[in-house]
């Protein structure tokens, strides 16, 4: 199951704030992967996928 958390524009801290946040949701709801991803300004993006061991 993918749960999307929205949590405005990765500006400053908040790249950092959508990591701690999926992880809290991870372990809130038992989920295995989470995965985070943003854009960017000039077509560009990013994105993490986290693993609970």
């Amino acid at each position: 199951m993918v749960v999307p958390i929205a949590i405005g524009h990765p500006f400053s801290a908040t790249g950092l704030r959508m990591i701690n946040t999926i992880s809290n949701e991870m372990e809130r709801k038992n989920y295995k992967y989470g995965l985070v991803s943003v854009c960017a300004a000039g077509a560009m993006s990013g994105s993490i996928l986290l693993e609970r061991v």
